[in-house]
């Protein structure tokens, strides 16, 4: 029997394709399929971004989708404002390079914009998750000041420093994020970002700009591939001696692309069977705290 290993499913909610978005009617039919896979599946527990770019500034946060998220975390589940500004640009805008993360101050006023609105509506959003891994530091600390508890951009070995990707050296379990420094560990005090990395192997890919098959990243990899990395992230619970903390990476897409739902599902019953639990962001929380508590707080990889 596999160790325990605690995922949080991290599902995108990019309204794709990129180019011809589909239409609301299309976006709610796969938010639903998705919601029904999470119940049976995940045990009701899993995380769904609010997407926001200069494309779509309003359309998540319109009445519409205000209900959906609504029901979403009255249900139990978790919301994670999801920036892609570099991704669904304006025609009329600039060039992605250097990202939007290398500029983070454009971004505060549309965070507070956001989490103001699903506030009013009575929706919590405590998680951040940055388009294509990116981050700051900055940015960290100005989502601090928002509410934000918890952080799944990161992902161990990756760096692409035109989006503002640098997780060189991130610890491979949830960690509290050092000040000055978020792929390494600080202290769990009050107010610190819990960062939940996605799933890895252990292995720095050859090419370190996207989780591929070295990750827990349902459209970028195979079943197989998958199943290697959980096997690993297994391991490292066995050779630590302690409860690995990591996220499971899928989109909306996925639930009307046969090959890619029915790979979803084979994986999530894969994990339920060989020592995995699907945790809520706050039970991520109180877990991680419990390992610092314990003395597995050091900095750095583990």
């Amino acid at each position: 029997m596999y160790p325990l290993v605690k995922v949080v499913l991290s599902i995108d909610g990019d309204p794709d394709p990129v180019l011809n978005p589909d239409p609301d009617a299309v976006v709610f039919r796969k938010y639903h399929k998705m919601r029904s896979l999470v119940n049976e599946y995940c045990d009701g527990k899993a995380v769904m971004t609010v997407h926001s770019s200069p494309v779509f500034r309003q359309r998540f946060i319109s009445d519409r989708y205000m209900a959906f998220w609504r029901e979403w975390t009255a249900s139990g589940k978790d919301l994670a404002l999801h920036i892609e500004d570099d991704l669904y640009r304006l025609p009329s805008s600039e060039s992605w390079q250097p990202s939007v993360f290398h500029r983070p101050e454009t971004l505060f006023d549309i965070i507070k914009t956001i989490l103001a609105r699903l506030k009013e509506g009575k929706i919590d959003c405590c998680c951040f998750r940055g388009g294509s891994n990116g981050h700051s530091l900055a940015l960290a600390e100005f989502l601090k000041t928002q509410g934000i508890i918890a952080d799944l951009s990161c992902a161990p070995g990756l760096y692409w420093q035109e989006r503002g990707v640098n997780w060189q050296g991130a610890p491979a379990t949830a960690y509290f994020a050092l000040d000055g420094n978020l792929s390494a560990r600080g202290a769990a005090h009050q107010g610190a970002i819990l960062m939940i990395p996605l799933g890895w192997d252990g292995i720095i890919p050859e090419d370190r700009r996207r989780p591929t098959v070295n990750y827990l990243a349902n459209e970028t990899s195979a079943l197989e591939q998958l199943k290697r990395v959980w096997d690993a992230i297994a391991r490292r619970a066995t050779d630590s001696g302690q409860p690995q903390v990591v996220s499971f990476l899928c989109h909306t897409y996925s639930v009307e692309n046969e090959f890619l739902n029915q790979q979803l599902k084979t994986m999530l019953v894969h994990i339920r069977q060989h020592g995995g639990q699907f945790i809520s962001i706050t039970e991520a929380l109180e877990d991680t705290r419990q390992q610092y508590a314990g003395g597995h707080g050091s900095h750095g990889y583990e």
